[in-house]
C-alpha cells in the first residue's frame, strides 16, 4: 500500500478506537444510571415501609378513637326524637 492508504487507515483506526472508548464510557453510564434508579426506587420503598411499621401503633390507637367516636355517634342518632320530646316535656314541669 501507499503512504496516503496507510494514513488514511491509521486515521480510521484511530477514529474506531476513540468511537469504540465513547461507547463504551456510553454503555457504563447507562448501566450506573439504571443501577442507581433501581436503588432510588428501594430506599423510596424502604423508607415507606419503615416509616408504616413504625407509625403502625399510632394508627391503631386512632382507628380505635375513630371507631369509639363512631359508635358514640350512632347511639346518639338512635336518640329518636320521641325520647327527646319526653325529656323537654319533663323539663316543663
Amino acid at each position: 500500500m501507499s503512504d496516503p492508504d496507510d494514513q488514511k487507515l491509521q486515521r480510521i483506526l484511530d477514529l474506531s478506537e476513540s468511537s469504540n472508548s465513547i461507547l463504551r464510557s456510553i454503555k457504563r453510564a447507562m448501566w450506573l444510571g439504571r443501577v442507581m434508579h433501581v436503588l432510588y426506587w428501594l430506599v423510596i420503598i424502604g423508607v415507606s415501609i419503615g416509616a408504616f411499621w413504625y407509625l403502625k401503633p399510632y394508627i391503631n390507637q386512632i382507628e380505635q378513637l375513630y371507631s369509639g367516636l363512631k359508635s358514640g355517634v350512632n347511639s346518639t342518632n338512635s336518640f329518636n326524637s320521641d325520647s327527646l320530646s319526653s325529656i323537654f316535656n319533663n323539663l316543663g314541669r
